[in-house]
């Protein structure tokens, strides 16, 4: 990994930096906004058989 560019996720990873991966790639989000997403996203609807 070279010095001076932003670190990908799995160098981070493998290189046992996930604090400076967080440090270059700040986020922000809104938790019940997420939350209703998921929700959503998982909900099963019953498919029909043939």
């Amino acid at each position: 990994m070279s010095t001076g560019k932003y670190t990908s996720l799995e160098e981070a990873k493998d290189e046992k930096q996930l604090k400076r991966f967080i440090k270059e790639h700040p986020s922000k989000g809104n938790e019940k906004q997420f939350d209703n997403m998921l929700g959503r996203m998982a909900k099963n609807k019953p498919t029909e058989k043939k």
